[in-house]
């Protein structure tokens, strides 16, 4: 009984590692693009925020 039960947690175990790796991984792509994008697009954007007014936010 304790054998099986050992074997469902050690199961589980092994897909959870994936799946919260893939995440972590998407996230960390997801945050790389944001910060190229913003070093990319940066003047841009604070000039268009100046120009409506809005610049103050940053």
């Amino acid at each position: 009984m304790a054998y099986t039960a050992a074997m469902k947690d050690t199961a589980r175990r092994y897909t959870l590692l994936p799946a919260v790796l893939i995440a972590l991984g998407l996230s960390i792509m997801a945050a790389t693009a944001a910060f190229a994008g913003w070093l990319e697009h940066g003047p841009a954007i604070l000039l268009s925020l100046a120009e409506s007014g809005m610049a103050w936010c940053f």
